[in-house]
């Protein structure tokens, strides 16, 4: 069995007065369900039980400014007997209704002798002219027995980004026993009815333990332009890839030359 209830509080009551209101008053209770059985505002008859002779005790509150519109939060923490004990947060940023599980969604949780916690979500103005979007595993923590990491996006995917009208941003730092790495890129693309500019960067740079450094980057930038189904454009791009110990680096260039029904490139490499 499980259960849960909640006092709203209407127009909220002072908390921290001027900045915050607090908005509901939130309890629950389980048995023989798993540790995360609170973390969505969804229907409790959706969770699947976890017969293990344990019982959840749940209790939370919804904070906000006073406008409920600036910035609203949910925190619920539940610990569960013989197990451990969890934090689950929802957000909500310039909303003025709150429903669901919020913009973004997280958790905080110490179980089995290791120490969990991610972020994710997404948040879009005036449709999607700006957004932030935060994929699911992007962003973790976890300290165990035999491993840790701390992440915000990841080199192979899912990153964070970013979108303000033309430009989007993409980037991560991952810190674990192995390295530190860190890097993003820039993407942005503006057309027309008669062509189009295009173009990207990318950086990279990672630290080992052995002592070793490596770093990349990366851009290119292409312009085209169109008629009668025919287009003509240029472009260019480079890269360049530094490490050391020992000293290495290499670099490489392109250029496409804008010739109708062609477009050839020319390109070179160097090293040292």
């Amino acid at each position: 069995w499980i259960m849960r209830a909640t006092l709203d509080l209407g127009p909220g009551v002072p908390f921290a007065p001027p900045f915050l209101n607090l908005y509901r008053i939130r309890g629950g209770l389980g048995h023989n369900f798993p540790i995360e059985a609170f973390q969505s505002t969804g229907a409790l008859t959706a969770i699947q039980p976890k017969i293990d002779g344990s019982y959840l005790f749940m209790a939370g509150m919804r904070i906000g400014t006073p406008d409920k519109f600036l910035a609203v939060m949910d925190g619920d923490l539940t610990i569960k007997t013989g197990s451990g004990a969890r934090m689950d947060f929802r957000a909500w940023l310039l909303e003025y209704q709150q429903s669901g599980d919020g913009n973004f969604q997280g958790f905080l949780q110490y179980a089995a002798g290791g120490f969990d916690g991610g972020i994710s979500g997404r948040w879009s103005y005036l449709g999607n002219v700006a957004y932030m979007d935060i994929p699911p595993g992007a962003c973790t923590v976890h300290f165990g027995s035999d491993s840790w990491h701390i992440y915000a996006g990841r080199v192979d995917g899912p990153r964070l980004n970013l979108h303000m009208l033309v430009w989007d941003v993409n980037g991560y730092l991952m810190l674990d026993s192995s390295a530190l790495r860190c890097g993003g890129g820039v993407n942005y693309y503006l057309g027309c009815s008669i062509g189009h500019i295009a173009g990207f960067l990318e950086t990279g740079l990672a630290i080992y333990p052995d002592p070793r450094i490596e770093g990349h980057a990366a851009g290119g930038f292409r312009a085209e332009v169109c008629a009668y189904d025919v287009c003509i454009g240029c472009g260019i791009s480079a890269g360049v890839a530094i490490s050391a110990l020992p000293i290495s680096a290499k670099a490489h260039a392109c250029v496409e030359i804008p010739i109708p029904f062609w477009n050839p490139k020319v390109c070179a490499n160097f090293s040292i």
